[in-house]
């Protein structure tokens, strides 16, 4: 069973019921192209055409619980620091320090990608669960904050572009 698309004000009333804050105006030109595009979207989104990608650097801000590997990014940069000033001291001691400066480091990008991905299924399961309903108007409300951005094969999307750039190249 197809459902239809809401109109522009039921679209943007369930973005703002998401958001909780007001729209800001570039935000409505982009709903206004993921309304558009509305068809395309939710095909690519249902069959896993289109991914969804994410922008850590702004879900960190907004969703804190999915900033954890800024601590092992900050351990790695302090004990750089002091690496720095203990290699003049010890050579042995100092490179040990580096080899641990790698591997937190390393250990932070597992972090991050592990919070990405379960960012990404949290949302994809919520628009899932009612994509026709609020599940494209919560994938639209991430889009235009920021937070996600959307992927089909070699075209990438992410605001401010607008979402039918996906389909054109």
């Amino acid at each position: 069973m197809k459902e239809q698309k809401p109109d522009f004000s039921e679209f943007m009333e369930q973005i703002g019921t998401i958001l909780e804050v007001p729209i800001p105006a570039e935000a409505i030109s982009g709903a206004k192209d993921f309304l558009s595009s509305w068809e395309q979207l939710r095909i690519g989104i249902t069959s896993g055409s289109i991914r969804i990608w994410p922008s850590m650097s702004i879900i960190r801000i907004l969703f804190p619980e999915f900033a954890r590997h800024q601590i092992w990014r900050r351990a790695s940069i302090i004990i750089a620091v002091l690496t720095i000033f203990l290699i003049f001291f010890s050579l042995k001691f100092g490179l040990i320090l580096l080899i641990m400066v790698l591997v937190i480091n390393f250990v932070g990008i597992l972090v991050r990608y592990k919070d990405s991905r379960k960012f990404v299924e949290q949302i994809t399961k919520e628009a899932n669960e009612n994509l026709d309903q609020k599940g494209m108007a919560l994938i639209c409300a991430h889009y235009v904050v920021g937070t996600i951005g959307l992927v089909l094969d070699n075209t990438k999307v992410h605001w401010p572009q607008q979402p039918s750039h996906l389909f054109k190249g």
